[in-house]
């Protein structure tokens, strides 16, 4: 008796080893490393944002604050600080509002958790391809 997970790892292994990796990635919905952590670290923004918990990150992330009134205003813009080295980009506090202000307006107004991740991944899988 074979079973089921044996047939779909056989089959995933040769569809991986034949085919273009990025199609198959897009038709089962994964993410490639780079765009996975950014949904993680966008994820993390909103739940962070939504809440305000917990403490510590929330008192890491600035709200922008415009000099004068544009149309970017209204968005949900973070303050990204200025770093000079690879290493700080690496810190939260960095990465964090770079990630989310690539993040769609459309997205930032979602009204629930579960909204806001199935729509961003969906919006990451569309770069993706």
């Amino acid at each position: 008796m074979v079973l089921w997970g044996q047939i779909f790892a056989e089959n995933m292994q040769y569809m991986m080893m034949t085919w273009c990796v990025v199609p198959v990635m897009s038709y089962l919905h994964w993410l490639p490393v780079y765009y996975l952590l950014q949904f993680k670290i966008a994820k993390l923004t909103y739940k962070t944002l939504a809440a305000c918990q917990p403490s510590y990150l929330y008192n890491l992330l600035q709200v922008h604050q415009p000099s004068s009134a544009l149309r970017s205003s209204t968005e949900k813009l973070l303050q990204v600080p200025f770093l000079s080295t690879d290493f700080g980009r690496r810190a939260f506090s960095y990465s964090c509002p770079a990630a989310w202000n690539s993040v769609a307006a459309s997205l930032k107004n979602c009204s629930s958790l579960y909204s806001f991740k199935r729509h961003l991944k969906s919006h990451l899988i569309a770069h993706v391809a």
